[in-house]
C-alpha cells in the first residue's frame, strides 16, 4: 500500500511551495519523507485521526502518545525508551497492548481512517448486521496490515476509488460498549456516483450521506473548535 497514492485520489498531492504540516515535524527522517509527497489537508488541524507532538500518557510516563481520540477512549504511544516499540489503548479495554507494526505501517492506517471519517471524503455510513457486510465489500480488496485497533473488530477494504472502513458498533446506552451483533460501516468514495451500489439492494437499515467538504470547510470547522 503506498500511502502517497491512495491519499492522493482523496487530497491530491502537496504542492512544491507547500510547506510540511508541523504536526509531523517530530517524525524520523525516513518517515517523513513516506508522506513528503501527501496533502497537507490530511494533515489538517480539523482532522479527525490528527497526529500531535508527542506527550507522556497521564498514567504512564514511560509512553509517550502521538495520537488519541478527542475523549481518550484510544489511544496509540510508543516507548519513551524505545522509539521502535509500539502500543495501543483501545475501547473497552484495560491495558496497554503491544502493536506488532512501525510507525509507518501505524501512520499508513491512519490516514485510511482519515480518509474515510474525515470531511474531505463523500461517504455513506449506517449500522448493519455482520450478515451483508460482504455485500458491501465485493469487488473489493481488504487490507488485512491493520495492526492498531482503535475500533473493535476494525475491517478496512479498499479499491479503486472506494474505501470501507467497519467496525463494531456501540451500545446507545450506558456503558456504550461495542457490540458484535451489529457493525459501524463507513463508505467513503472520491465521486458520490461511486456509492450509487448501495442503492442496488435494500438494506437493514438506511445510509446516512454526508458530503464532501472543502479544505476552506476543514480550516473554519478546525477554528471553531479551538
Amino acid at each position: 500500500m503506498v500511502v502517497a497514492d491512495v491519499a492522493g485520489q482523496w487530497f491530491g498531492r502537496r504542492g512544491r511551495d507547500e510547506p510540511m504540516p508541523e504536526c509531523l515535524a517530530w517524525l524520523p527522517d525516513r518517515v517523513r519523507r513516506t508522506y513528503a509527497a501527501t496533502s497537507p489537508l490530511l494533515w489538517a488541524a480539523g482532522s479527525v485521526w490528527q497526529v500531535g507532538t508527542p506527550r507522556h500518557a497521564r498514567f504512564a510516563p514511560d509512553r509517550m502518545v502521538f495520537l488519541s481520540g478527542d475523549e481518550g477512549e484510544w489511544v496509540c504511544a510508543y516507548d519513551a525508551n524505545d522509539t521502535d516499540r509500539f502500543f495501543d489503548l483501545g475501547p473497552d479495554e484495560a491495558g496497554w497492548r503491544v502493536v506488532d507494526a512501525g510507525l509507518a505501517e501505524l501512520l499508513a492506517q491512519r490516514s485510511l481512517l482519515e480518509i474515510a471519517h474525515g470531511p474531505v471524503s463523500h461517504r455513506a455510513v449506517s449500522a448493519i448486521p455482520p450478515a451483508p457486510l460482504p455485500d458491501v465489500v465485493a469487488g473489493l480488496t481488504e487490507i488485512t496490515t491493520c495492526p492498531w485497533r482503535p475500533v473493535p473488530g476494525l475491517r478496512i477494504h479498499l479499491g479503486d476509488g472506494v474505501l470501507v472502513v467497519s467496525g463494531f458498533d456501540r451500545q446507545d446506552v450506558a456503558p456504550f460498549h461495542h457490540v458484535d451483533d451489529a457493525l459501524a460501516v463507513t463508505v467513503a468514495v472520491t465521486r458520490p456516483e461511486k456509492a450509487d451500489f448501495l442503492a442496488d439492494r435494500e438494506w437493514p437499515r438506511p445510509w446516512r450521506v454526508l458530503p464532501s467538504r472543502s479544505l476552506e470547510w476543514v480550516r473554519a470547522y478546525a477554528e471553531e473548535r479551538r
